[in-house]
């Protein structure tokens, strides 16, 4: 198609536009998709960013409770062997009352739960939060 024949059919609608306007819109409109294009793909490298901050950061969280998990249930394990040797002693040696008394102790300790401390769940997710919170493992 030549070019007098495009003036024309824009003209023919009514409308006169000039070729040299009608190109410069068009590479405006292309320079604002490429500012939006480079605008998206840093704020994808930002989120990006974030993403792996907060992974990071979930992930320090867990091996911390992992960690402390295992040094509970390391202490809890330690605490009954200590006990049913000291059992085991008091029945070698014949004390019942003292051979009770620890029955009575292992048996509260095994009431108990190492996740006592996790019952409230909201508690502890607002202690996760806090990166300066210092956890005693």
């Amino acid at each position: 198609m030549s070019r007098n024949s495009i003036v024309k059919s824009v003209t023919a609608v009514g409308n006169r536009i000039d070729p040299l306007q009608l190109l410069e819109t068009v590479i405006g409109y292309g320079h604002e998709w490429m500012v939006a294009e480079q605008r998206g793909r840093v704020e994808r490298k930002r989120i990006d960013s974030w993403r792996e901050l907060q992974l990071d950061r979930i992930r320090r969280q867990q091996e911390m409770l992992l960690k402390a998990l295992e040094l509970t249930f390391d202490e809890r394990r330690g605490n009954f062997g200590r006990m049913f040797d000291a059992l085991d002693a008091a029945i070698a040696e014949g004390d019942i009352s003292q051979a009770a008394s620890i029955l009575e102790s292992i048996t509260d300790l095994a009431k108990t739960s190492p996740f006592e401390g996790l019952q409230n769940l909201e508690l502890v997710i607002d202690d996760l939060k806090q990166p300066e919170k210092v956890w005693d493992v």
